[in-house]
């Protein structure tokens, strides 16, 4: 904790400009997306309350040297990777495997798109979190859970899913990749549910 203190203390500078402050925002929502955490499960790593962190991502509190050094300690990354871009080779992978790459600007409020990397294997560890996800496969099979509901999606299906409902994903046989849209308000897609898990097949059926 303490090297990430002097870390943030060194690097707090930057933030000195509202874009840089965004980015630090940007940064978090996104970890925390990758991670499969709910604001009460990163209060209770950080220390910071559920309200505060809600704050702070939403731009009504500003983020101070505490607050970087804490969330950087949770996150298990440096200060700096919050406060500046990560170059595309140096991408860190998600504790699952799982490589997201941002695709637009990294917003703290409204839909978010990704492109993620999907590895094969593993065991359903299934999370929630606040939000709406889309989910259209590119290349490969990926398995979902959400709940009860375990299926497999091939390229060129979709699915929406209210991420408070517990769920998981995973690629079948090989490495998959996906885009996905999410939504931090909960918002689904247009004709979307907040409901049940709507599955979009290739030839245009729906589940």
């Amino acid at each position: 904790m303490l090297a990430q203190q002097e870390s943030a203390a060194k690097l707090v500078a930057g933030m000195a400009t509202d874009d840089v402050e965004e980015h630090v925002r940007a940064r978090v929502r996104q970890l925390r997306f990758e991670r499969g955490m709910s604001l009460r499960a990163l209060s209770v790593t950080t220390g910071i309350s559920a309200a505060t962190l809600s704050r702070l991502e939403t731009g009504r509190r500003r983020i101070t040297v505490t607050h970087l050094a804490l969330l950087a300690d949770a996150f298990g990354v440096d200060a700096g990777t919050l406060l500046g871009a990560v170059p595309a080779d140096e991408r860190p992978r998600a504790r699952d495997g799982r490589l997201w790459d941002p695709i637009g600007p990294q917003r703290t409020r409204g839909r978010r798109v990704y492109r993620i990397e999907i590895p094969p294997g593993g065991t359903p560890h299934l999370h929630s979190h606040e939000g709406h996800q889309w989910l259209y496969v590119l290349d490969g099979r990926v398995r979902l859970v959400v709940e009860d509901d375990d299926r497999v999606l091939r390229c060129g299906d979709a699915a929406e899913f209210d991420t408070w409902r517990p769920h998981w994903l995973g690629a079948v046989g090989r490495t998959a990749q996906a885009l996905v849209i999410f939504s931090p308000e909960g918002t689904p897609l247009p004709g979307g549910t907040l409901v049940q898990t709507r599955v979009f097949h290739q030839d245009g059926g729906g589940a």
